[in-house]
């Protein structure tokens, strides 16, 4: 029992471990393409909006898929092929 959930313990830790640097990469890659439009833009804040409104589409698409059913029903397809 002990080693099961010590096994548990460690796998969510590692999880949470890859998903922090995960964010942390997407974050810093979208303040460098942010900072790239602003560039070519030749904006100081236009290049900050058009990322900013990337993630509000991919944000509202997440609701609208999670709202139909479809996320849960895909999720759910994936979790039941690794069986």
């Amino acid at each position: 029992m002990a080693s099961q959930l010590s096994g548990v313990i460690a796998g969510v830790f590692s999880l949470v471990l890859v998903l922090f640097f995960l964010a942390f990469f997407c974050l810093f890659v979208s303040f460098g393409i942010a900072v790239l439009l602003n560039e070519w833009l030749e904006s100081s804040y236009a290049g900050y909006l058009i990322v900013a409104g990337f993630y509000a589409v991919l944000f509202v698409l997440a609701v609208l898929l999670s709202r139909s059913g479809v996320l849960k029903e895909k999720i759910r397809e994936s979790l039941e092929d690794d069986e």
